[in-house]
């Protein structure tokens, strides 16, 4: 069984969500909207407008967020809940390239880690920049590893 989803925007970013019942959902980024799209019941859960476009995404827990999908764009990050509603907001100092989630400070919560082509790894805690740390090129991919 084959199924087509047209997006007529360029696709910048794509990745899963576990918030399907038993299943994922697709998330796509494109230069002007993000779209969660249920392939099992052939429908679009919600699409938002992104001004800055997306270039990246992290899923996870973040604050009093358990279920969040953050969109890295240009200079800023947007985060939609699973249901579409815009929950979080935050300005960073360059383009976001890549993102991820990790215990930064290690007092059990997730801080969120961003890469940015001036060389900076930015770490946020909700919508508050903790640190800034200059690498000695862009940082094009992040991944958490766990203790």
């Amino acid at each position: 069984n084959e199924s087509t989803l047209h997006i007529p925007d360029k696709i910048k970013c794509i990745t899963t969500v576990p918030f399907g019942d038993g299943y994922d959902y697709i998330v796509v980024g494109t230069e002007s909207q993000v779209l969660v799209y249920d392939f099992h019941r052939n429908s679009t859960v919600f699409r938002r407008d992104v001004p800055d476009g997306v270039q990246c995404f992290a899923v996870g827990k973040m604050g009093d967020f358990d279920r969040l999908i953050l969109c890295g764009g240009n200079c800023a990050i947007w985060g939609f809940d699973e249901t579409g509603k815009d929950v979080f907001w935050t300005v960073t100092g360059d383009a976001v390239t890549t993102m991820c989630f990790c215990d930064f400070d290690a007092d059990g919560e997730m801080e969120l880690i961003i890469g940015s082509p001036d060389s900076e790894l930015r770490v946020f805690k909700n919508d508050l920049m903790r640190a800034e740390i200059l690498e000695t090129d862009a940082v094009i991919v992040l991944q958490s590893i766990d203790k």
